[in-house]
């Protein structure tokens, strides 16, 4: 079957850009033609794009007062572009990709020759972000007759304001299948009408050998741990270094914009490969990224899990339902005498094949 599918592929996110891959990497194993719709509307290019300041500030139209702050945001914008590069060169070589979509305009001008589109995974439907409001992620513009499925998207959030409601109903009612990633985007479907199924992440369809083989294995000396950190948690800094003091290990930093002064090596320029890499290499993953935790568990690794302060905890806690994992998590310094427990990968394994072979029966049910 000749497919397509929509997600967040080129946003700059390690996460973002590997459940793409996955997604569409397993359907071309099982005999399909694949293509990734190569959506990228504006609000999708903010972060490398020097003038971009975000609506939410009304005084962003103020020439002035624009021009100040993206002096103000320049030297972090700048920083990165290194790790743009390797991000860019994942894209060109690992995602097949249709011509490029700026607009929703532009995709409803398509007469599209796929026989199914597939909505795919990560906070596509999240309605905090422009994403989560733009009805191109719920297959608008695919013509009436085709046939249309999620698989594993993620609302990132705990309910839909009453605005966005009927946009979203409008649009899933037209789904042969809905699937989604956590429990709780299964509740927010069934308070407006609509029923899912909770599936594993994509990431999870692929076997550890594949993701090895992709990975690009750091030249670091000596064991690490290593540190993810969105938001310069003190609690999980405190914890990385009791850790690596007591189990003599390095502290290495997986950083996207700033580096971390507590850390013996900070790694600033990742792509995707490279963080596959970091995570298949080091002694144990302390984080508080839902796809880094992801691929700890599929390359068996030790970790632990801090919350985040951006209300997307509900992804991570299904993840540690459906693994048997919910010890991992870290809520205070009480639970830093969890460090020296260690996960049995029989247990884990074993709940999360259950999952993975169900979500891949519905996914293969629906592909026919």
């Amino acid at each position: 079957m000749k497919i397509h599918t929509i997600t967040s592929h080129d946003v700059y996110n390690y996460g973002a850009s590997l459940q793409a891959y996955a997604l569409m990497h397993y359907l071309q194993t099982i005999g399909n033609e694949v293509s990734i719709i190569d959506y990228k509307p504006d609000y999708s290019k903010a972060r490398y794009n020097f003038w971009y300041i975000s609506p939410q500030y009304r005084w962003r139209k103020n020439p002035l007062l624009r021009f100040c702050a993206c002096l103000l945001l320049a030297p972090k914008r700048f920083y990165t572009y290194r790790r743009k590069k390797a991000f860019d060169t994942f894209k060109l070589k690992y995602l097949h990709l249709t011509q490029r979509f700026s607009t929703l305009a532009e995709l409803e001008q398509v007469q599209w020759d796929a026989q199914m589109f597939i909505a795919g995974s990560d906070q596509i439907w999240n309605t905090d972000h422009e994403n989560g409001k733009d009805p191109a992620n719920y297959l608008s513009f695919v013509p009436l007759g085709k046939k249309r499925m999620s698989y594993a998207a993620s609302f990132g959030i705990d309910y839909i304001k009453p605005e966005f409601q009927d946009m979203i109903k409008r649009n899933l009612m037209h789904f042969q299948q809905i699937t989604v990633r956590e429990k709780r985007g299964v509740c927010i479907l069934k308070q407006l009408g609509l029923s899912a199924v909770q599936v594993v992440d994509p990431v999870f369809l692929l076997p550890k050998n594949e993701w090895g083989k992709l990975s690009v294995s750091p030249s670091i000396k000596g064991k690490y741990i290593l540190v993810y950190d969105f938001g310069r948690n003190k609690m999980m800094q405190e914890f990385a270094i009791r850790y690596a003091k007591k189990h003599q290990l390095k502290i290495l930093s997986l950083n996207d914009f700033v580096s971390h002064s507590y850390a013996d090596y900070n790694i600033n320029n990742a792509g995707p490969r490279e963080f596959l890499g970091l995570i298949k290499n080091a002694e144990c993953f302390i984080s508080n990224s839902f796809h880094g935790t992801a691929f700890s568990i599929i390359f068996e690794k030790q970790f632990f899990v801090f919350n985040r302060k951006d209300a997307v905890n509900s992804r991570m806690e299904s993840l540690m339902e459906i693994a048997g994992l919910n010890d991992r998590l870290i809520m205070n310094q009480a639970d830093f005498e969890k460090m020296d427990s260690l996960i049995d990968y029989g247990t884990v394994n074993y709940r999360i094949g259950e999952y993975i072979a169900m979500s891949k029966d519905v996914l293969a049910k629906n592909i026919l």
